[in-house]
């Protein structure tokens, strides 16, 4: 708005040749501010009154626009902040694209940067992994439940103890895909 208020003002006193006819010369953009007529139709100077509106009326909607613009662009953001990058969603543990268990988020462990711990449930017993080699070895990835086209197969886990608590690094979702919203 402060952008486009500023160049009506600059441009107030510049001819606008869109307006101007015999010797009449109008002054300002988009629609002439002020307009010095001719001797044949009088040569008075007038200040058209739709002008002023159609000027502050494009003022007020770059604002709005401004200001609708920037309410999207934050809440893309606050989506990425508050989803910790897809995290807290959870993810669907894949085996050959058949679906073996899912991490349900618990929480980032302050303690060890980048890991984040989540709760694994199996499917079935015989699909449980518990070592860090073993979920290479199984050729596991994780597929995000809320980004269903995202999927990681180049991550870390920590060793599975009893608690069914396992800690995850390198699963996120590109803040890219995030902003873009559920549109593929």
């Amino acid at each position: 708005m402060l952008i486009v208020g500023s160049l009506v003002a600059v441009m107030a006193r510049s001819e606008n040749d869109s307006f101007q006819f015999c010797t009449t010369k109008a002054y300002g953009w988009p629609a002439p501010w002020k307009i010095d007529h001719c001797e044949c139709e009088g040569g008075q100077t007038t200040y058209p009154a739709l002008s002023a509106i159609i000027n502050v009326g494009l003022i007020l909607a770059s604002g709005i626009c401004g200001l609708i613009v920037s309410t999207w662009l934050s809440r893309r953001k606050r989506a990425v902040e508050e989803s910790d990058f897809g995290r807290r969603f959870g993810w669907l543990i894949e085996r050959d694209i058949e679906i073996v268990g899912e991490l349900e988020y618990l929480r980032w462990d302050s303690y060890s940067q980048f890991w984040h711990e989540y709760r694994v449930v199996w499917r079935l017993p015989e699909d449980a992994v518990v070592s860090p080699d073993g979920w290479i070895a199984a050729k596991l990835v994780l597929r995000n439940r809320r980004y269903p086209d995202i999927v990681v197969d180049s991550f870390l886990t920590s060793q599975e103890p009893d608690t069914g608590i396992v800690s995850v690094r390198g699963a996120y979702v590109p803040e890219k895909r995030i902003r873009r919203g559920n549109k593929l």
